[in-house]
C-alpha cells in the first residue's frame, strides 16, 4: 500500500484528479488511472482513491518513468486545469455577468455521481449527478446540497430458491472522493437543529464534481 507522499513528484497530482470526480465523465482521465494497473483497476470497482492507496510505490515509479504515460498524464492534467480555472466558459460567453449575485444552490434527495461513491438508488440521484456536471461544464458555479448516506443502493443477490436477497455495503470514507468539513477549531459539526427536546449535530462532506461544489449533510456524530 502507497501513501499519498509516496507518489512520485512527476506525477504527484494523481491524488489531486483522484479526488475530483471530473475524472469519472472525461475519458482519457479515467484511462491514465486504467493504465497503472488495469485488473487493480477493475477489482476496486473503477475508483481511483482506492487504487492509489492499493498500488505499490514500484509501480508509480515504473509510471513516473514511462514516457508514454507522461504525455497521457501531461495531457489530462492540462486539460482538468483549462476546465477548472478558464474564464471562458459558456455562461461568460452568453450570459456574462449573470452569475454577479452568487452561485446557484441546488437540493436533491440523492446525488448519482460515480459509483465509487455509491449513494444513491435510482432515477433522481442520476439527473442530480448529471445536472451538477453540466454545470461545471457549463461554467455555471453551483453549490449542491444533499445528504451522506452510508449506504446506498444494494448488491442484489438471487438464492437458489428464486427470492432477491439485498447485501448493503457500508461506504468506505477513507477509500471515496470525499472530504470531511471541519470548523477552524477541528470540530466536525457545522451546525445544529432543535428536534423536540433534542438536538441534532450536523457535519459535512465535500465532494468535487469538476467545478461544482456538493456539500452532504451527515448527523452520525456522538
Amino acid at each position: 500500500m502507497v501513501s499519498t507522499a509516496e507518489i512520485p513528484q512527476r506525477i504527484s497530482r494523481l491524488d489531486e484528479l483522484s479526488r475530483n470526480l471530473w475524472w469519472s465523465w472525461n475519458e482519457d482521465a479515467r484511462q491514465v488511472f486504467r493504465s497503472l494497473n488495469y485488473p487493480l483497476w477493475r477489482l476496486n470497482g473503477h475508483n481511483p482513491v482506492k487504487q492509489l492507496n492499493e498500488l505499490s510505490p514500484y509501480e508509480l515509479q515504473d509510471a513516473a518513468n514511462d514516457p508514454n504515460f507522461l504525455n497521457l498524464y501531461d495531457s489530462v492534467m492540462a486539460r482538468f486545469d483549462h476546465d477548472m480555472n478558464s474564464k471562458d466558459t459558456w455562461l461568460a460567453r452568453n450570459y456574462p455577468g449573470l452569475m454577479d449575485d452568487g452561485p446557484v444552490a441546488y437540493f436533491s434527495m440523492e446525488y448519482a455521481i460515480h459509483n465509487s461513491l455509491p449513494m444513491y438508488a435510482g432515477g433522481l440521484g442520476v439527473l442530480a449527478g448529471d445536472i451538477c456536471k453540466e454545470a461545471s461544464d457549463l461554467g455555471i458555479p453551483m453549490a449542491a446540497v444533499g445528504f451522506m448516506y452510508p449506504q446506498g443502493y444494494f448488491h442484489q443477490h438471487v438464492a437458489a430458491d428464486g427470492w432477491q436477497q439485498e447485501i448493503y455495503l457500508q461506504l468506505n470514507f477513507h477509500e471515496s472522493p470525499i472530504r470531511r468539513i471541519l470548523m477552524p477549531n477541528g470540530s466536525a459539526a457545522l451546525a445544529s437543529v432543535t428536534m423536540a427536546d433534542s438536538t441534532v449535530a450536523i457535519a459535512a462532506w465535500e465532494v468535487q464534481v469538476g467545478r461544482t461544489r456538493l456539500y452532504l449533510l451527515d448527523t452520525n456524530l456522538e
